[in-house]
């Protein structure tokens, strides 16, 4: 009995491995968030599975069709703002904001997440932006805080605010206590 366990075994082994390297590619949490549409897979995704150079064919594959921005002035006034942002701060945009760009968004619960191709190719793309899953939050109208930051954006670009207005930080009325 002992003598038939080893070879059963790794028989086992063998037809497990070859199952699992047979088996589609697909990552589970992108079958998830196309499915959900929630936002932390979205940022999952976008902080382990995508990288600048990505096509938007495997961009797509991961998160679905992107919707596309709905007019050429929507387009130029996110060039616009980009283009503010990279003279401020050239380091956020690497490789700079061309006319010929596109962009693409997708959405993830209240999120919308815009990222920038340039021919058929991420750009200006960082990783690190979305390794934590900021809710945001829109009631009446108004947007509220995160993390002591109020939201003044109007547009977001690859996990970076970019906007005219700038981020202003709340200051708090510190609670002092004294000891009796």
């Amino acid at each position: 009995m002992k003598q038939a366990a080893l070879p059963i075994l790794v028989l086992l082994v063998v037809v497990t491995l070859a199952i699992v390297t047979a088996l589609p590619s697909a990552s589970v949490e992108a079958d998830h968030y196309q499915r959900f549409r929630d936002g932390n897979s979205l940022y999952t995704l976008l902080s382990g599975s995508i990288g600048r150079g990505y096509s938007l064919q495997d961009v797509e594959e991961l998160l679905g069709p992107g919707t596309p921005l709905e007019s050429e002035d929507s387009v130029e006034t996110h060039r616009a703002a980009l283009r503010e942002t990279a003279m401020w701060d050239p380091d956020s945009y690497p490789d700079g904001i061309y006319n010929d760009d596109t962009f693409k968004a997708w959405s993830g619960s209240d999120e919308e997440v815009t990222l920038q191709f340039r021919n058929n190719h991420l750009v200006n793309f960082l990783p690190e932006q979305f390794t934590t899953f900021r809710p945001s939050y829109d009631l009446a109208g108004q947007a509220e805080q995160y993390d002591e930051i109020e939201v003044n954006s109007e547009l977001e670009i690859a996990g970076r605010e970019v906007s005219s207005a700038p981020l202003t930080r709340e200051k708090s009325n510190p609670v002092t206590t004294t000891a009796q």
